[in-house]
C-alpha cells in the first residue's frame, strides 16, 4: 500500500534537501504501511495526512536553506517572470471590469477607476485571487524543482507588495486592503498546489503508458 500520491507530492515539491526529504518521506511511507495493515487504509490516510502537515514546516525550512545554496538571483528571476505576467493580466483586467461597470451603468465615475465602489472592490478581489493562482500556477511551472517553495516564496513577495501599495491608495475600504494580500497568498499557493498534481498526473499516465 502506498500513501496518498499528492500528498507525497506536495510535500517533495517543497525543496527540501535530497537526503533529508527523502528520510521524512521514508519514515513516512514506513509508518503508513504498518497502519494501513494494522487499522486499515483510510486511517493510515487520514494519519499521514496530519502527519504531513506537522512535516510542512521543517522541509519548508530545508528548502529554504537549499535555495539559498543554489543562489537567491534564481528565486528572485522566476518571482519576478511570474509577477511580470499576472500584472499584466491583472492591468488588463481591471480595465475589463471598469469597463463593463460602467456599462452596466453600476457605476458612474467618468474620468478615474471607480475604486471606492464596494462592487468594484469585490470584483478586484476576485480577479486578484485568480491572477494570483495564475501566477502560483506559473511560477512553479518555471521552478520545476522546487514548484510549491518558489510559488509560496512568490506569494509573500506579492502580498507584500501589494499591501504597501494599498497603503497608499485612496479610497479603498479597510476590508479590502486586508483581503487582497490574503487572497493574493493563497491564489499563489493554489496555483502551486495545482501544478504540483498536474505534474504527478502527467508523471502517473506516463508511468501507466509505459
Amino acid at each position: 500500500m502506498n500513501p496518498p500520491r499528492t500528498v507525497e507530492a506536495l510535500l517533495e515539491a517543497l525543496g527540501a534537501d535530497t537526503q533529508y526529504r527523502d528520510a521524512v518521506l521514508g519514515d513516512l511511507a514506513e509508518e503508513f504501511a504498518s497502519r494501513a495493515e494494522r487499522d486499515g487504509e483510510d486511517n493510515a490516510r487520514g494519519w499521514y495526512r496530519h502527519e504531513a502537515m506537522r512535516a510542512v514546516p521543517h522541509l519548508l525550512r530545508s528548502g529554504w536553506h537549499r535555495a539559498r545554496r543554489r543562489g537567491i538571483g534564481h528565486l528572485l528571476g522566476v518571482m519576478i517572470t511570474a509577477y511580470t505576467g499576472v500584472f499584466i493580466i491583472g492591468i488588463v483586467g481591471l480595465g475589463i471590469v471598469g469597463g463593463t461597470l460602467r456599462v452596466l451603468g453600476l457605476v458612474h465615475v467618468p474620468e478615474h477607476l471607480p475604486i471606492a465602489n464596494p462592487l468594484f472592490q469585490g470584483s478586484m478581489i476576485v480577479l486578484g485571487t485568480l491572477s494570483a493562482t495564475t501566477g502560483g500556477y506559473l511560477a512553479a511551472w518555471l521552478d520545476e524543482d522546487a514548484p510549491l517553495l518558489t510559488a509560496f516564496a512568490f506569494g509573500i513577495m506579492w502580498s507584500a507588495l501589494e499591501a504597501l501599495g494599498l497603503m497608499i491608495t485612496g479610497g479603498l475600504s479597510l476590508w479590502c486592503r486586508m483581503a487582497v494580500p490574503v487572497a493574493i497568498l493563497v491564489g499563489t499557493s493554489c496555483g502551486g498546489a495545482l501544478r504540483v498534481r498536474r505534474r504527478t498526473h502527467d508523471q502517473s499516465a506516463i508511468v501507466g503508458r509505459d
